[in-house]
């Protein structure tokens, strides 16, 4: 294989060539310089590839830099036409807006106009060289002056060389001596246009390698003193406008005290309007010995009915309905077998074989017709096509029963059995409130979570049916929370609808948590916000706070506007304002909690720190390094080495107390724990306050299996649900799937221990109901 020939040794073999043919060996080296040529010529292509990506790159720069300096003065001008605006005849400030807004318009103005002078230097320092090097000095044909002058060459070497062999053979007589040097004498013309060729594509290479290399840095070094005579000149307009700012910021902090003081005046108009409207009497029916059942609006009835219910038929049933099918072209009545019994409705097909639909009652609706039916409303039509009923009959004794996802449209066969039916409906359902409420014995939250299925991704779902008649247990008729399931009588629970509804709601969370009362963070009274995954509730000016924190910190909800789901006040119900601030303001001193009357900086100054940066929070870890340090030093005097625990030892601690918190039933070292930044789903690998090592579960499983098989201490059955939902609102949702040891998921434990509300909560955020463990348990 040949070697390739550098520069200087061509020029030596040339100027060698030229001062005397008959001793040189160029001839030789020509397979050489061709291999040279072409792997320069390879290079050369290699480096005008590299230089069309960095031209298309500089290009994108230039055309989004013109861009967004387009924007920039059109941004201007909008700031220009605000201003305008700013002058109200009714705003006392409008000047002092008019005159910020014009003032950063001429800044941006100033600097957008820079910018695209910038990119304008730029195309012409790199783009426009670059575009004249590629399509000029680095053609795609340099090396074919070269190719020609070589084919050239070796034809006529060839050539002559046939020649002058055949003349020798011809003679008789072969002298190698005389033979190079005539094919040198013959072949000069030919050998010194393949050496200009030659020299002509080094000098193209070298002016190449010049351009691309040192030029081409050089036009570097030229857009850097543009770009830096760009940036002193963007600081000399930031500085000389930077002089007005302190005035300007000074007026717009006064403007802004200004409109709060103004808002907090009008909310507080706001809710004395509120309270006198909530004060206005309601005249509501009352019956010892019956409750009330509200009408159903829809289903094509326009009018209502109110049918007393008798108490005395209980909270059992089985029986027979009329179900009217939901065919989309025919519907049709069909006789099922229906049973009332452990706080559910139990709906059997035609095939009794198969396994009935269960609703829970906790979570269904118990709706009545109006008196006058609407013309869609058939008479009940049995398979055989018979019309047994006419449809005034249909609307006498027809009930609909409202689940958490389908609408169950029921006549019974008699008006006896109607009212019986609704009776037992109506008692069940007030039933199995009553002792989900009667439990914890300070308003706890139900475990009526059926409502997940229907939105299993949102969290927002209206409050109906039985939720709602929880609230009127609480605003009617609270010492109806010590009365039994299924004895005694008491007002009447209308269902709330609409504003009612959110009134009941406010009240509730306002009066029957400790500290609700006020706002969690500035003392506010009749805070109208929640915070759903730390379960406090706030004011709407430091609600504005909270949302700025983000998502990942706090989930604001609004009792007024917002239709909340059960699981959403399961937090604020169980743990309140008082349980949290008594963690997260433990070492706060009264003079830096901001008032009601405090401004938004302050407020917001105040919010970052608990929330985010948890300045406030006494550490744990803190004390038990004290305490470490005090012992060692106790024993021996001469150690003096940092006795503070290592991120493991405090990692194994918080781990410990996040288990017990979970056994007792602790929200507030549940609170803790997770102040201190513990991973809540993180596996639990310790050995806990019995001496029993524990391994491999999370805080999830251990929840739910804790809940399952021992209870939380004889604590409310309903009380695990809000440590579920703390763990679960205050986690991603890739690490609520972690497995234990035996590769079960959370669900698939839920599942294993039977627990309907957990697999709820569970399904909520993702949770794969098909997912396999390693018993192969679905």
């Amino acid at each position: 294989m040949t070697e390739p020939v550098s520069v200087e040794e061509f020029i030596q073999d040339t100027l060698k060539d030229i001062h005397s043919p008959s001793e040189s060996e160029f001839s030789t080296k020509i397979s050489s310089i061709r291999q040279t040529i072409h792997s320069l010529d390879e290079g050369l292509e290699t480096d005008r590839s590299i230089l069309s990506k960095s031209r298309k790159f500089v290009k994108s720069v230039v055309s989004s830099g013109l861009g967004y300096a387009a924007s920039t003065l059109a941004l201007c001008d909008h700031l220009e036409n605000l201003g305008q605006f700013a002058l109200e005849p009714v705003d006392t400030n409008g000047s002092d807006l008019t005159a910020g807004f014009c003032q950063f318009s001429v800044i941006h103005r100033d600097l957008g106009i820079m910018f695209k002078h910038l990119m304008q230097n730029l195309n012409s320092i790199l783009v426009f060289p670059m575009e004249t090097f590629l399509q000029g000095d680095l053609k795609s044909d340099l090396k074919k002056p070269f190719d020609k002058a070589l084919k050239e060459y070796e034809y006529k070497y060839e050539k002559l060389k046939k020649e002058k062999l055949q003349a020798m053979k011809e003679s008789g007589v072969y002298t190698p001596e005389t033979f190079t040097v005539e094919m040198a004498e013959n072949l000069e013309k030919e050998r010194r246009r393949l050496q200009l060729e030659v020299c002509e594509y080094f000098i193209k290479v070298n002016e190449v390698k010049s351009k691309k290399g040192a030029d081409f840095l050089q036009h570097f070094i030229d857009f850097y003193h543009t770009h830096l005579h760009y940036l002193k000149e963007c600081v000399e307009v930031m500085e000389h406008f930077g002089k007005k700012m302190p005035d300007l910021a000074n007026r717009i902090s006064s403007l802004q005290k200004q409109h709060d003081t103004q808002k907090r005046h009008l909310v507080d108009t706001r809710e004395c309007v509120r309270k006198l409207l909530e004060k206005e009497p309601t005249k509501k029916p009352r019956n010892i010995a019956f409750n009330s059942v509200q009408a159903a609006p829809s289903c094509g009835y326009p009018s209502t009915q109110t049918v007393p219910v008798n108490l005395s038929y209980g909270t059992q049933k089985s029986g027979f309905l009329l179900k009217k099918s939901d065919g989309k072209v025919k519907r049709i009545w069909q006789r099922r077998r229906v049973c009332v019994s452990d706080h559910e409705l139990c709906l059997y097909h035609a095939d009794e074989s198969k396994p009935p639909v269960r609703l829970m009652l906790l979570t269904c609706q118990l709706k009545l017709p109006g008196e006058h039916p609407s013309p869609n409303v058939s008479a009940p039509v049995d398979q055989s096509g018979d019309t047994p009923d006419t449809a005034s009959s249909v609307a006498r004794r027809s009930f609909f029963l409202v689940s958490n996802n389908r609408t169950y449209h029921f006549q019974a066969e008699d008006d006896k059995d109607f009212a019986e039916w609704t009776s037992v409906l109506s008692n069940a359902m007030q039933a199995v409130f009553n002792e989900a409420m009667n439990s914890g014995g300070q308003g706890h939250a139900s475990n009526g979570l059926d409502m997940y299925t229907s939105s299993h991704h949102s969290r927002g779902s209206s409050i109906t049916g039985s939720e709602v008649d929880l609230l009127v247990s609480h605003a009617v008729a609270p010492s109806s929370l010590s009365r039994s399931s299924t004895g005694g009588s008491g007002d009447a629970a209308n269902v709330l609808t609409g504003a009612q509804l959110h009134q009941a709601i406010q009240r509730i969370m306002r009066t029957k948590v400790p500290g609700n009362h006020i706002c969690a963070d500035c003392g506010r009274p009749d805070p109208e916000w929640v915070s759903v995954n730390l379960g406090v509730l706030i004011c709407l000016e430091c609600c504005g706070t909270h949302r700025e924190l983000g998502v990942q910190c706090s989930r604001t909800q609004s009792l007024l506007m917002d239709d909340l789901s059960t699981s959403q006040l399961l937090l604020p119900r169980f743990i309140g304002n008082r349980l949290f601030n008594d963690v997260y303001e433990s070492s706060l001193s009264e003079t830096t909690k901001p008032t009601a009357s405090s401004d938004s900086a302050s407020r917001r100054n105040f919010i970052r720190c608990k929330y985010q940066e948890k300045k406030f929070i006494t550490s744990t870890m803190g004390c038990l390094n004290t305490i470490g340090r005090r012992r060692r030093t106790s024993m021996d005097t001469t150690i003096t080495a940092d006795t503070s625990l290592s991120s493991s030892d405090v990692d194994r601690f918080l781990k410990r107390d996040l288990l017990r918190a979970i056994r007792t039933g602790d929200l507030s070292t549940l609170i803790q724990v997770h102040a201190e930044g513990l991973d809540l789903t993180a596996p639990i690998d310790v050995v806990d306050d019995s001496g029993t090592s524990v391994v491999g579960n999370t805080a999830l499983h251990f929840t739910i299996e804790n809940a399952a098989v021992d209870g939380i201490l004889g604590s409310s059955p309903y009380l695990y649900l809000s440590i579920l939902e703390f763990i679960i609102q205050n986690s991603s949702a890739q690490n609520l799937q972690r497995e234990n040891a035996m590769g079960e998921t959370p669900l698939h434990y839920a599942a294993k221990f039977a627990s309907a509300d957990a697999i709820r909560l569970l399904l909520c955020i993702g949770g794969t109901p098909t997912a396999v463990s390693s018993d192969f348990f679905l």
